[in-house]
């Protein structure tokens, strides 16, 4: 396929090949095709019939391996919006230097004893203060290379804008409004968090505040969506589907189960298969036994019914750190899940540490089990509450990144 338009790119969704004989060839493409006057080359595309390489027809092993060498690239040069190479590269575009070294970062990935994490290659020029910096277009950069099948669409790049940055002013307005009515933004009560979904208000001082302020920071289009979006006061969220019948209904321990089973970080999840779970849990038998529908710890475990939800190892180390900081705290948590007859899950077991002091006092913890009334209902309520957040940290600076 080519496309000899000296400047336009077009998308192409199928074509169907009839030949002399009566026979015909459809191809689902579903691509991008630019002039050949960028390109440089034509387009191939090929019937949507799987061959394993030793049973691939003759006259398309050349075609296929010149399409491989097309969509791997050389790791040179800079990449221009035609192209279609998926290449890789280390994470040397965190910083930027040349703004001040305030905005400096170091590289990641790349050596032999940490390969990982990489990014899509998009071979900019190094920044001038920082030869092993890839230097930026801008303070919010939307030039990024992607090969063109798997941009957003232009519909959905205004969605995603928007919803940037209302997700931006979601953030910044608490903090702006703290500021000015001099407190530290502390919900007092579960109606304040719901009051934060109401739909008619007008748009508020801070938040004008704030956009006026993202005028010199953003691009000018997104200047301009974050303008039509308080004007048209979309800068609510809408109220959450969970809690639209029932605002308690986050609080069933199914369904804080349901939501880290079919959220953003549910491969965490395993099977449990020593137990207690780790070295130094505190978890018992008697801890989880009255909810396991009738069943031991041993016939559970047998029965491939319990799980664990581990966030204690990797984040023991950093936990000091972490909780020496002004209004912060923190646990470890293991999580015990029973697999019921119904296929649901429902925790029966949280256990949350900290570290001791080093020498005489190791690791302090404390085992939490599902109560329905009182102190051990609210406490029980605080543990799956330090559960999510190390389950959502983890899927940010881990899974995620």
């Amino acid at each position: 396929m080519r496309n000899g338009h000296r400047r336009h790119e077009f998308f192409l969704e199928s074509m169907t090949l009839n030949t002399p004989g009566g026979h015909s060839v459809h191809f689902e493409c579903r691509s991008w095709v630019y002039p050949i006057a960028k390109t440089g080359c034509d387009r191939a595309f090929f019937a949507n019939k799987s061959y394993l390489p030793g049973d691939t027809p003759a006259g398309l092993i050349e075609l296929r391996r010149e399409e491989l060498a097309s969509l791997r690239g050389d790791g040179t040069g800079e990449r221009k919006e035609w192209e279609r190479i998926y290449d890789y590269d280390r994470y040397n575009d965190l910083g930027d230097p040349d703004r001040g070294q305030a905005h400096a970062r170091p590289v990641l990935g790349g050596s032999k004893a940490h390969p990982y994490p990489r990014r899509g290659r998009t071979g900019r020029h190094p920044s001038k203060q920082d030869p092993m910096t890839e230097s930026r277009q801008g303070f919010i950069d939307l030039s990024v290379y992607v090969p063109p099948d798997d941009r957003f669409s232009p519909n959905k790049m205004s969605d995603f804008i928007l919803e940037s940055v209302k997700a931006i002013l979601h953030f910044v307005v608490p903090e702006v409004k703290s500021l000015f009515n001099g407190n530290h933004g502390n919900f007092e009560s579960f109606d304040q968090i719901i009051r934060l979904y109401e739909e008619e208000r007008r748009t508020s001082d801070s938040e004008n505040w704030v956009i006026e302020r993202l005028q010199p920071l953003l691009p000018k289009e997104l200047f301009d969506v974050a303008v039509r979006a308080s004007k048209a006061n979309h800068l609510k969220f809408p109220l959450p589907q969970v809690i639209t019948e029932n605002e308690r209904a986050w609080k069933d321990d199914v369904e804080f189960a349901r939501e880290m089973l079919s959220g953003t970080n549910p491969v965490v999840i395993q099977l449990l298969k020593t137990f207690p779970p780790g070295n130094t849990s505190c978890i018992t038998a008697s801890h989880v036994e009255r909810n396991l529908d009738g069943l031991t710890v041993d016939t559970a475990m047998r029965e491939r019914r319990l799980f664990v939800l581990d966030h204690h190892d990797y984040l023991m180390p950093y936990l000091t750190r972490i909780n020496s900081q002004h209004g912060v705290f923190t646990y470890a948590s293991r999580t015990l899940l029973f697999l019921k007859d119904d296929g649901t899950l429902k925790p029966v077991a949280i256990e949350l540490s900290l570290p001791g002091d080093g020498r005489e006092v190791g690791e302090v913890s404390q085992v939490f089990v599902p109560a329905r009334y009182g102190t051990d209902r609210a406490l029980w309520e605080l543990a799956k509450a330090h559960v999510s957040a190390n389950d959502s940290g983890h899927h940010q600076l881990i899974s995620h990144w």
